[in-house]
């Protein structure tokens, strides 16, 4: 190809001129990632959040067969305000009654299933042989 010839080419402008409408494809794969990411799919283990703790409403679902109780939208309240490392076993009873399972020196309290999980969800409370809490958190299974 020489240089005349070259020169006679034309090239089309593949650019989007600025009006133009997104297409089909871009729309619905942002629709997509929105999608996943409002609900959950990059990894939602965050507890749910929204409602202030109340001991009288946690007490009323003891042994709750519903897989989202009320339980599970306190429990960061729970954490962040009530609970904490040196209670007695007694002052945890009174705050949340009765385990739905107890050991020795574990109280389990179920909170159902976690949007988005299989797995049931339990907060426990573990304490040391004085009957001091030295730890509590949620766990699943």
């Amino acid at each position: 190809m020489t240089i005349t010839q070259a020169s006679n080419m034309k090239y089309m402008d593949v650019r989007q001129p600025r009006n133009a409408k997104p297409r089909k494809s871009t729309i619905l794969a942002l629709v997509a990632i929105l999608s996943f990411a409002l609900l959950g799919g990059c990894g939602q283990s965050d507890v749910p959040h929204g409602r202030p703790f109340d001991s009288a409403v946690w007490k009323s679902e003891r042994n709750s067969n519903e897989l989202q109780p009320r339980r599970q939208h306190m429990i960061s309240d729970l954490q962040d305000n009530y609970l904490r490392v040196g209670m007695s076993e007694d002052e945890v009873l009174a705050l949340l009654g009765e385990p739905d399972s107890r050991t020795d020196r574990r109280f389990r309290y179920s909170v159902g299933a976690f949007p988005f999980s299989a797995d049931y969800s339990w907060v426990f409370v573990r304490f040391d042989e004085a009957g001091k809490a030295v730890e509590f958190g949620i766990e699943q299974g």
